[in-house]
Parts: structure tokens; C-alpha cells; sequence
């Protein structure tokens, strides 16, 4: 039986492989943003483009301007380019606005703002609704990369995520990645009725089985007493 439902998962996974299944996008190069939405997060509710891909506030800039323009910056962090007529889902209550691009790929284009910070991509973020660059420092002190919220202020990192985080792997910040204890018994939660299925209807099976052997010899003996009456 378990074969059988190996081989069944197999095929599904090749099947969605040749219909084409959603690929991930790595979000490398600046790009034009789209209408303004709000995606659901572990954070909390936090801008993104039209097709629901996280946009980022860097600590290091300054109101209007991009400090975002080394090599390095903009390999990881491309900027979120402006549409000719910027738009945005009504819960968006963040002033919107554009800065020329600091970025040499993007010079003469227009940089999207929120409440005059300027707003990027992050190139590790794979598949519309990651958010794998929040609360990342990689300068140390006052170099954070933040998600933002509708009104464009930046959200807090969560300790109790154990996220992406600049303190991410401390004591203070396990969670979502922490192991969860064994319970007494040596069966992981969560466990029993995903691995045990298979075991679960042998017993029952067998339990069947035995009940109806009894039931059978409890049918011989009464015979057997009958005909010797």
C-alpha cells in the first residue's frame, strides 16, 4: 500500500511538472512595481507589488534619498521602479511618491517611496510571498532591511518568529525553526494518524479478524452441541 502511494505522489509531482507548475522567480533586476497591495505575513500585513512580491525599507537611507548603489546593494537589493501612474489597493494609506534611481541599471528611471523612503526588492526572496529579508543587517547598527505596513512604517521583527531576523538564532528569538519536544512515548506530535496509518488498519484489520474467528467457533460448538442432543 505504501508503494502504491509512493508511485501515486510521483506521478502527481511529474504531472504538475509537465503542466507547467509555478517555477520560482528570483527578483535579481529592478522592477516595475504595479498596483500596491497588502500581502499576510508572519509580521503582519506588509506592502508588495501586483503580484503579491514583498517590497523593503532600508534604515541606512535617508528621507528622498538612496544610499542602495554599490554593486552589491543593488545585486541583492534592486529598486522597486514606479509606474508612470502609481496605484494602490485603498487600504494602502502610506504617502506614495518616486525619487530619481540611485542604481546604475536604473539611472533615469523613477525609484517608488513610501512616506519618502525608498522601496526595494530583496534577490533571495524566491516566490511571491516571501519576506526572507526582513529584520536582515548585514551592515550591523542602523543598516536593517524592514517590511512596511499599510502606512508605510516599518514592522517590527518578532522575537517569538525566529525569522529572518538580524538576532535570528539567539535564545531570545527561537520559534518558528525550534524543535518541538517529543511527548512521553517517543512519538513525535503531530505524528500518529500521517506516518502510523498503515500500522492503524493492520490492528484494526486483525482485531476484525479475530472477532469473527470467535464468532465462528462460539457458531461450531453450538452446532455441535444440537446434534448431540
Amino acid at each position: 500500500m505504501t508503494s502504491k502511494r509512493l508511485a501515486t505522489t510521483a506521478a502527481a509531482a511529474f504531472l504538475l511538472v509537465g503542466l507547467g507548475a509555478p517555477s520560482a522567480l528570483a527578483l535579481t533586476e529592478s522592477t516595475v512595481t504595479g498596483e500596491l497591495k497588502l500581502i499576510d505575513t508572519q509580521y503582519g500585513k506588509a506592502l508588495a507589488d501586483s503580484d503579491g512580491n514583498a517590497l523593503y525599507v532600508w534604515e541606512k537611507d535617508s528621507a528622498g534619498t538612496s544610499a542602495c548603489a554599490d554593486e552589491k546593494c543593488v545585486t541583492a537589493w534592486p529598486a522597486a521602479l514606479a509606474d508612470d501612474k502609481q496605484e494602490a489597493d485603498s487600504a494602502v494609506t502610506g504617502k506614495l511618491g518616486h525619487i530619481d534611481s540611485a542604481q546604475a541599471p536604473t539611472k533615469g528611471k523613477q525609484q517608488l517611496t513610501i512616506n519618502d523612503q525608498a522601496l526595494y526588492y530583496f534577490s533571495k526572496d524566491a516566490a511571491a510571498g516571501d519576506v526572507k529579508g526582513h529584520g536582515l543587517a548585514p551592515g550591523g547598527a542602523g543598516t536593517t532591511w524592514y517590511l512596511v505596513g499599510a502606512d508605510g512604517k516599518p514592522l517590527a521583527v518578532k522575537a517569538s518568529t525566529g525569522g529572518a531576523g538580524s538576532d535570528a538564532g539567539t535564545d531570545k528569538d527561537k520559534g518558528a525553526g525550534q524543535t518541538a519536544d517529543k511527548p512521553k512515548g517517543g512519538v513525535d506530535a503531530g505524528a500518529e494518524g500521517v506516518t502510523d496509518n498503515n500500522t492503524t488498519l493492520i490492528a484494526v484489520g486483525g482485531g476484525v479478524a479475530a472477532l469473527g474467528a470467535a464468532a465462528l467457533g462460539y457458531s461450531v460448538i453450538r452446532r455441535r452441541r444440537g446434534s448431540a442432543v
